[in-house]
């Protein structure tokens, strides 16, 4: 089966990926070019970065290019009720001392607050253990959301709004003999657009591989610049009295990994900075998933837990170099775009995400995007997440 580009002769647009940045990418294509016609390739992957029980919603960041972006976003969270439902304000403590402590993302308010405070504003049975020489500093500008409920809701407007959803992967893309992207390929046929996007993810490169589409010349920044891998997750169900008495900690930030209250599934969700290699998407479900550093995070901030059973999973996501997404052209293939790379930190973005993609599309200028955002960038700038990169992660030159 094969559908036209055009209708009404209105632009056609294929967008492959259904998470963060396709989601968004779809709804502000038809909120600012109502004619066109939306494709969404959503896939049928059930743990994703963008599907995860909740993700952390702060404008803190140490690199400061990030910083009006993500108040920006915020504001969306906090008062656009599309997404407003969904998060909650429940202010973060970061666990701060000497030396690498490069999970630590400082904000303009944060405030030093003492041991007891901590425990009186976790609701925890017992003090934390932590170093001499660490601090607690809370910001209380800080929440969650309940992510994949958010997602969710973002596709469901983009539908009512003309956006064709497929449940469905994308087995490649149409590359004709020219170079030039004229679509994807499905289980139901091709599906032919003016302009493809994708949006895949941690599925991006084998997506690409299979389409035989390069974006650099270099054989080996080709092969390194995107780096497919994945983090243990843990989540800790709570009892009624539990749930009760913790309802409204703060989020616990340490150099290790973080530990936050979902309300909606009534649990703790332990994350860790221990990222490891992903060979094999298709086996995710299948990986014993170390989460000693998980058990670590969650024994030293609510020592009350220690011992108690927990759920885990295996949750992947795309790194780049120096954890900046990508939104540019594909520079060999005319018609095709990437927009992806989340890093662990983009979710938040999900509000204003789509906005610049479309701004990219028509050609538009952006310094963060065009400062950080390129394929071909600079990696003499600060990276925003050092210590989720893997131990011999390969950085293209």
């Amino acid at each position: 089966m094969a559908n036209s580009g055009r209708y009404d002769g209105s632009p056609h647009y294929a967008i492959v990926g259904g998470g963060a940045f396709g989601a968004s990418t779809a709804l502000a294509l038809k909120q600012r070019l109502p004619t066109s016609r939306v494709t969404l390739f959503k896939g049928t992957q059930s743990h994703t970065a963008s599907t995860d029980i909740n993700k952390i919603i702060r404008s803190a960041y140490t690199v400061q290019d990030y910083v009006p972006l993500a108040n920006k976003a915020m504001q969306q969270w906090k008062s656009n009720p599309l997404y407003s439902p969904y998060f909650h304000q429940t202010a973060w403590i970061q666990v701060r001392g000497i030396g690498n402590y490069q999970n630590v993302h400082r904000g303009q308010d944060d405030k030093m607050i003492s041991a007891e405070q901590h425990l009186r504003l976790t609701g925890s049975l017992q003090s934390p253990r932590i170093d001499d020489e660490e601090e607690f500093w809370l910001n209380e500008d800080i929440g969650y959301v309940d992510s994949a409920l958010a997602l969710n809701a973002v596709i469901e407007k983009a539908i009512k709004l003309g956006v064709e959803v497929r449940s469905q992967n994308a087995l490649g893309l149409i590359i004709e003999s020219n170079g030039v992207c004229r679509g994807v390929r499905s289980v139901d046929g091709c599906t032919i657009a003016d302009e493809t996007i994708v949006a895949a993810g941690a599925w991006t490169p084998t997506l690409l591989k299979n389409s035989k589409v390069n974006l650099f010349q270099d054989e080996a920044k080709q092969k390194n610049f995107f780096n497919t891998t994945a983090v243990g997750v843990a989540t800790l169900a709570l009892t009624n009295e539990e749930f009760e008495r913790l309802q409204n900690t703060p989020i616990i930030v340490t150099n290790k990994g973080e530990v936050m209250l979902s309300k909606k599934h009534q649990v703790l969700k332990i994350t860790s900075t221990k990222t490891f290699p992903v060979d094999d998407l298709n086996n995710l479900s299948t990986i014993m998933v170390n989460v000693t550093q998980n058990q670590t995070v969650l024994d030293n901030m609510f020592p009350e837990f220690q011992g108690r059973e927990l759920h885990t999973w295996a949750c992947p996501d795309l790194l780049t170099p120096l954890q900046d997404p990508v939104v540019d052209r594909a520079p060999y293939n005319m018609g095709l775009h990437i927009a992806t790379g989340g890093s662990y930190h983009s979710y938040k973005f999900l509000p204003i995400i789509g906005g610049m993609v479309v701004d990219h599309l028509q050609g538009k200028i952006d310094t963060l995007r065009d400062g950080r955002w390129k394929l071909e960038r600079s990696l003499a700038k600060s990276a925003i997440h050092p210590s989720v990169v893997p131990e011999g992660c390969p950085v293209p030159a």
